[in-house]
């Protein structure tokens, strides 16, 4: 899937949470909620493939494609690119 103008498609990242027994638990946790970017569209300017983003969630289209859930969200829509 190829987003279109200043489109950028992102993926959740579900931040993981270990007990101290070891058991992992995933989201549910109220904690900010960051992205990863699958693909842009040809007019993005601000954020590239495979970077760590926090996108304003108010602002997104949730899409199902190939079984997986993605969001659809404009690229002035995306508050801040996170350095690893």
């Amino acid at each position: 899937m190829k987003p279109i103008k200043k489109n950028v498609l992102i993926e959740i990242i579900k931040p993981e949470e270990k007990t101290s027994s070891g058991l992992i638990i995933t989201g549910g946790t109220g904690e900010t909620k960051f992205a990863r970017v699958i693909e842009i569209g040809k007019d993005v300017t601000m954020v590239k493939k495979d970077e760590k983003v926090l996108p304003d969630w108010r602002h997104t289209k949730d899409v199902k494609y190939n079984d997986k859930v993605y969001s659809v969200i404009h690229e002035d829509n995306i508050m801040a690119v996170m350095d690893e």
